[in-house]
């Protein structure tokens, strides 16, 4: 896998005058290494649906390998399923044993967990395992919408 980006040139040199040297990473660098490094020894076939804003960046894992990692702009919940159930289609997942893991900005009953649901009758929450103390500062609800952060290695 290669994650490739582009940071701001302009605002890394002002943080290095700021603040020195730093190493700088992608969140999806992040959200990918963490998800992987979780269930790095599941079998089953799992989608990980991280919802911010109108942005769903789709994680997917079968057989201890990435099979799939995407960013989709949806403007619906109708949107935002069909961007799932396509993925799933592609790589030939069936829905009936697919695991659907949501994190970010969704919670439980709300458009987008009903309309998953509706489809994907294996629908959880991530759990939060972060090892850092303030950690346990936040409720659930707060830790799924900002797993990406609380798990920086």
């Amino acid at each position: 896998m290669v994650n490739v980006y582009v940071p701001f040139v302009n605002i890394n040199n002002f943080l290095i005058d700021k603040f020195g040297e730093f190493e700088y990473r992608h969140c999806k660098t992040i959200f990918l290494q963490n998800i992987l490094n979780i269930y790095k020894l599941s079998e089953k076939p799992h989608f990980f649906a991280h919802v911010h804003g109108n942005q769903l960046d789709l994680i997917a894992i079968a057989n201890n390998q990435l099979q799939l990692s995407n960013s989709f702009i949806f403007q619906s919940r109708t949107d935002f399923i069909y961007y799932i159930l396509f993925c799933a289609e592609q790589l030939k997942f069936n829905t009936e044993y697919l695991e659907l893991v949501l994190l970010g900005e969704i919670i439980e009953n709300d458009s987008l967990y009903n309309i998953a649901y509706k489809y994907i009758k294996n629908v959880s929450f991530i759990e939060n395992r972060s090892s850092h103390s303030y950690a346990d500062a936040f409720n659930e609800e707060i830790k799924r919408q900002f797993f990406i952060l609380l798990h920086q290695n």
